[in-house]
């Protein structure tokens, strides 16, 4: 049977495979990390990752930034499971995998994905996870929306995220008063989101600006096929 394996879905080296043969990892910024993150949020000495009855558990390592499961922050060890969503402060995001024989008699099932994930950035460096299962979302500073996010470069209501077969669109909102910016671009009609999509709403400038960064290492696997 091969051996577990985490893949960098989001982060400045995504889709880099990493084969967990070895029985314990750290991982941070330090270069003598055995999981080494490039991201600039991410602790010295960020968490660990250790081998225990053929299961590995992860615990962090007193990051000032965290360590989140699913969406949830650790605050204790957490045993992984095939599919867990683990992201590193805000900028590097991994998927964690592992094969399970299937018993005398049984029939092996199919991996299920995770569901997409929505990165929420404020400008005051603070930044959530949102696990998206929904069929709709709205987003805005309004206490009425489902995404709420209180800047003052927020519309009370800024877009909708609708659900899709190919996963979710985002859909401006007339009437804001700070644009949509994907790449550069000012989005004035909906957009299937990709993997990876970076998103923004207000300036450009450091710290006038919230960013909204979408995950779904479902779809990526669908568009590398």
């Amino acid at each position: 049977m091969s051996a577990p394996t985490l893949t960098v879905t989001f982060g400045p080296e995504a889709g880099k495979v990493i084969e967990l043969a070895g029985a314990a990892y750290s991982i941070g910024r330090d270069p003598a990390s055995q999981i080494p993150l490039a991201s600039s949020d991410a602790s010295w000495k960020h968490a660990r990752l250790e081998k225990s009855s053929n299961e590995f558990v992860l615990t962090d390592a007193g990051s000032a930034n965290g360590t989140f499961v699913n969406g949830q922050r650790l605050s204790a060890s957490q045993t992984l499971k095939p599919g867990d969503v683990i992201r590193f402060a805000a900028m590097t995001e991994m998927r964690f995998d592992a094969p399970r024989p299937a018993r005398v008699g049984e029939t092996p099932q199919p991996q299920l994905s995770p569901p997409p994930q929505l990165i929420v950035e404020e400008s005051s460096g603070e930044a959530r996870s949102i696990t998206l299962t929904e069929l709709l979302y709205t987003l805005g500073r309004a206490e009425d929306n489902s995404i709420r996010v209180n800047a003052s470069v927020v519309s009370h209501y800024q877009l909708r995220l609708e659900k899709n077969d190919a996963g979710y669109q985002l859909v401006p909102l007339p009437d804001v008063t700070n644009p949509l910016l994907h790449k550069g671009n000012v989005l004035t009609e909906p957009r299937v989101l990709k993997n990876g999509d970076v998103v923004q709403i207000g300036s450009a400038l450091p710290g006038l600006m919230v960013t909204l960064r979408y995950t779904a290492p479902a779809s990526s696997a669908k568009n590398s096929k």
